[in-house]
C-alpha cells in the first residue's frame, strides 16, 4: 500500500453463531468467508462491527431483546479475515454482563486485535482509538446509541451516543490527528433509511471534524451521501449474522474501503456481499445482482437527497408501527391491544398528552429516565 495514502476496509454487523461455530472448529475459512476473503485482505487496515459478546462464561444479563454470546475461541475467525480493529459500541456487548465486555476485550488484544469503543468505564470507552500507519494518523471513534450497552460512569460498557461529549470528542482528535473516522451504532431495525434526526446528527459530526462517518444496527443496507466531502454510510447491513430472519435484505450488506489523504476528502467505495443458506456463508454478488443491489441503493440515495420525500416516508414508516408503539409503552394487555390495534379502543387523550410532554420534554424525560432506572436496579 502507498506511503502517502490509508486503506481502512469496514464490514457491517458481525455475530460468529450459529453455523459458524462448525467453521470455525475446523478452521474452513473458506466455507465461512468464500469470494469475499481476498477482497477482505485487501487493505491496509480493516475494522469490523463486533456485534457479539466473546467469552466462554454465560452471564446473562435481564433486558428486552436477545442476549448474544459466542465463545472466546472465535476470535479466530477475526484473524483470519485478518481483522485489525474490532468496533464494540453496539448493543450487544454487555450481553453477558460486564466481565463478558471485558473478557472480548482481553481475547481481542491477546490475539492482536484492537478495539475501540467498548472499556472498563466511560472513560475508556470513550477514548479514540489511534492509528499510525503509511505516515498518516487517524482517530477512530465509535459510539452507540443507548440501550442496555453504553456506560456513564465507572461500570463496563460501550461508548453512548451523547452527541455533545462525542462532538467535543471529534474536534479534539481532529485536531491531533489527519483524519477522524466515526462510527455510529444506531438507527431503526429493518428500517433501510435514516430518520431525519439521524441525517442532523451524522452530519453534525462532519461539521464537526469527522471526515467520514459509518453507521452500523438496522441489518439492512441503507443510503450514502457525501456531506462537505465526507461521506456518510448510514447503514452496511450485515456482514455475517446467521439468524432466523431470512429476507433478502437482512443477507445483504455492503463492505466499504475508505481511502485517506492528508489533506483531501476521503475516496469511498462499496461493494454488496450477501450471506448464503448453503454454500460459503457469505459471497460477492453477480454481475446482474450488483447492477441490481446498485439500482435499489441509488433510489434509497434519492430518498435521503430529499428532505420531504425522507420525512414523509419516515411518517409513513412511524405510522405503521405507531399503535404497537403506543401500546407498549401504555403497557396494555393482550386484550387492549388487540381492540386498540382494531381502533374498536383508544387511550384517553388527556393520558397520552401526559405522556407526550414527558417524553418530549427535556426536563421531564431526564426524571423519569433516571427514575426507571433506579427502579430497575
Amino acid at each position: 500500500m502507498s506511503n502517502n495514502s490509508l486503506h481502512v476496509f469496514l464490514t457491517g454487523d458481525y455475530c460468529p453463531i450459529g453455523p459458524i461455530e462448525r467453521l470455525c472448529a475446523e478452521h474452513d475459512w473458506n466455507g465461512l468467508f468464500g469470494d469475499v476473503l481476498p477482497v477482505l485482505l485487501d487493505k491496509d487496515i480493516s475494522i469490523v462491527n463486533l456485534e457479539c459478546p466473546l467469552t466462554d462464561k454465560a452471564r446473562p444479563i435481564s433486558k428486552t431483546g436477545p442476549n448474544l454470546i459466542a465463545p472466546a475461541s472465535h476470535i479466530e475467525t477475526l484473524n483470519a479475515m485478518g481483522a485489525d480493529v474490532a468496533a464494540l459500541a453496539n448493543n450487544h456487548i454487555l450481553d453477558q454482563g460486564a466481565q463478558g465486555c471485558l473478557d472480548t476485550i482481553e481475547t481481542c488484544l491477546a490475539n492482536g486485535i484492537a478495539t475501540v469503543g467498548a472499556g472498563a468505564n466511560n472513560a475508556a470507552a470513550t477514548t479514540p482509538l489511534i492509528l499510525e500507519q503509511n505516515g498518516l494518523r487517524l482517530a477512530v471513534i465509535n459510539v452507540a446509541e443507548n440501550e442496555w450497552s453504553t456506560t456513564w460512569g465507572d461500570t463496563p460498557g460501550a461508548a453512548p451516543l451523547d452527541p455533545v461529549k462525542n462532538a467535543r470528542i471529534i474536534r479534539q482528535a481532529a485536531e491531533k490527528t489527519d483524519a477522524v473516522l466515526v462510527i455510529v451504532h444506531g438507527g431503526h431495525e429493518l428500517y433501510s433509511l435514516p430518520s431525519p434526526r439521524m441525517v442532523r446528527l451524522y452530519r453534525f459530526f462532519v461539521e464537526m471534524g469527522a471526515a467520514a462517518v459509518i453507521g452500523h444496527h438496522t441489518h439492512v443496507v441503507g443510503p450514502w451521501e457525501v456531506y462537505r466531502g465526507a461521506p456518510i454510510y448510514y447503514s452496511l447491513g450485515n456482514f455475517v449474522f446467521p439468524w432466523t430472519n431470512k429476507t433478502l435484505a437482512w443477507r445483504r450488506g455492503m463492505l466499504v474501503r475508505l481511502t485517506f489523504r492528508r489533506g483531501e476528502p476521503v475516496d469511498h467505495e462499496h461493494i454488496h456481499i450477501e450471506q448464503n443458506e448453503s454454500g460459503p456463508l457469505i459471497r460477492l454478488l453477480s454481475d446482474k445482482e450488483n447492477r441490481d443491489a446498485e439500482v435499489q441503493l441509488e433510489a434509497l440515495n434519492d430518498i435521503l437527497s430529499d428532505d420531504s420525500r425522507l420525512h414523509e416516508r419516515w411518517e409513513r414508516w412511524c405510522k405503521q408501527r405507531s399503535r404497537s408503539a403506543i401500546a407498549g409503552i401504555l403497557g396494555l394487555n393482550r386484550w387492549q391491544r388487540a381492540l386498540y390495534k382494531r381502533r374498536l379502543w383508544k387511550p384517553d387523550r388527556r393520558r397520552l398528552q401526559r405522556l407526550l410532554n414527558i417524553i418530549r420534554c427535556e426536563a421531564h424525560r431526564d426524571v423519569l429516565q433516571h427514575s426507571i432506572e433506579m427502579e430497575n436496579k
